[in-house]
């Protein structure tokens, strides 16, 4: 299997990931890495009984053109941003880094007051925490929407930009059929279990793709993903949940703060 199976190149890509600045990126490029080289490494096929000509045809879904303005319900902006460094600042959150970023590639953030934020402000904290040193982005996170379903539960909905552009290069010419950016919407139920979030049920759609396509490539991926040695993505459906509640959980960790959901927003208090 490809993934038992290690070459230098692979040892190549690892090598970048683990340079990469935030505990975000070092989290995200594994995902982005699995996902990719399962899609781009044409050798899968002989394992998984995909033929040639179908496994080029998943290829051409994935090029497919995708709306973003459509795509999104609860689209991140940059207000977003700016509200939440005005409550930052309010809650003396020491999350700034001497250039104003987001930074939480750090053992502890000081917090003073409890802080509230829409599930959009969150979102928009994460994506700035995700910029690397150039100001690109391998992990974009257009919406996050966290609806109340009752009896302690939310639904979880997020959509990522992949942009796929320096994996590419690090995998060579066999990624070359591949999209520069992929698109994942992931819905999933989430919890919070003492000061933890969590979340179960998971579906993703990737890109726009139609029922019918979208869940033959994701048929594809599971297949793939039962010989997978690598323990750091432990499901393909857990993409984008696994991201955003292992940052939110850092976050929680970091600042020493209690979780609390409610429609539309997210609270972390401080702890008595």
């Amino acid at each position: 299997m490809f993934f038992k199976k290690k070459t230098e190149n692979d040892n190549n890509i690892k090598k970048k990931k683990g340079c990469l600045k935030p505990l975000i990126i070092s989290i995200v490029i594994f995902v982005v890495l699995g996902f990719v080289v399962i899609m781009s490494i044409k050798d899968v096929i002989k394992i998984y009984g995909v033929n040639l000509k179908t496994f080029q045809e998943y290829v051409e879904w994935l090029n497919e053109e995708v709306d973003e303005n459509t795509l999104t319900t609860n689209k991140i902006t940059n207000a977003h941003y700016v509200a939440f460094t005005e409550k930052a600042n309010n809650s003396g959150l020491e999350i700034f880094d001497a250039n104003g970023n987001v930074q939480m590639n750090v053992p502890t953030i000081k917090i003073e007051n409890s802080i509230t934020l829409t599930d959009c402000e969150l979102g928009a904290m994460i994506n700035n925490a995700s910029k690397q040193e150039n100001n690109s982005q391998v992990f974009n996170l257009l919406e996050l929407t966290i609806t109340d379903l009752g009896n302690g539960f939310y639904l979880m909905k997020s959509v990522v930009k992949f942009d796929l552009t320096e994996v590419k290069k690090e995998i060579g010419k066999n990624a070359n059929d591949l999209p520069n950016q992929i698109y994942i919407t992931s819905e999933g139920s989430c919890y919070t279990v003492g000061s933890r979030i969590q979340t179960k049920d998971n579906t993703i759609k990737i890109n726009q793709l139609s029922n019918d396509k979208n869940q033959k490539i994701v048929n594809f991926l599971k297949e793939v993903e039962k010989d997978m040695e690598d323990d750091e993505l432990s499901s393909i459906m857990d993409i984008n949940n696994y991201v955003l509640t292992e940052i939110i959980n850092s976050f929680v960790s970091k600042t020493n703060t209690k979780i609390i959901l409610s429609n539309g927003t997210i609270s972390f208090n401080i702890k008595n």
